[in-house]
């Protein structure tokens, strides 16, 4: 998301661009390139979690924290889920 990114106010709405993406926080909604993306709640809570803090590195035990409810996994790559919204 280098020099590609822009923060948006568009009255009630903030929006985040970056490539062909629009990322809506206050409908909840993902766009690319003007479609909606279906995405679950949880990984949409995670992409906005990741842009949140994109200024600084995420760590593996940061997102099983926060977004693995305690689930204690093995010490392996996690999946990349962040790429799900990218699919068709």
């Amino acid at each position: 998301m280098g020099g590609n990114t822009a923060f948006h106010r568009q009255g009630t709405r903030l929006l985040l661009q970056f490539e062909e993406f629009s990322l809506d926080l206050r409908r909840r909604e993902l766009r690319r390139d003007g479609d909606l993306l279906t995405l679950e709640p949880k990984v949409f809570d995670l992409l906005v979690f990741l842009v949140e803090n994109r200024d600084r590195v995420v760590t593996r035990d940061e997102l099983i924290t926060t977004f693995g409810m305690g689930v204690s996994y093995p010490n392996r790559p996690l999946r990349p889920a962040s790429t799900r919204p990218g699919r068709r």
